[in-house]
């Protein structure tokens, strides 16, 4: 995933998680502009067509590795929202 924040720089990344139905939940871990370590945070995007909605709820971290409770999850209030990009 590339994510382009305020500013112009490009965050690069990786997702990994589980699809249920039209949902992804999983993490994102990435390298924040001019950091050194790589940082890790809870994801769940939600499908429609070809656009991806970022939902939020309750974050929890297991063992290292972040993750909202699925009962939590909402995406009535979207953090981001993504298109697809054909290449």
């Amino acid at each position: 995933m590339t994510n382009t924040r305020p500013g112009g720089y490009i965050v690069t990344g990786e997702i990994s998680g589980n699809i249920k139905g039209d949902t992804l939940i999983g993490d994102y871990h990435y390298s924040p502009y001019k950091w050194r370590d790589k940082k890790r945070v809870p994801l769940t995007l939600l499908a429609k067509g070809d656009t991806y909605i970022e939902g939020t709820g309750k974050a929890l971290i297991y063992m290292g590795i972040p993750y909202y409770i699925e009962e939590t999850i909402r995406f009535d209030e979207p953090k981001r929202v993504f298109k697809a990009i054909q290449k």
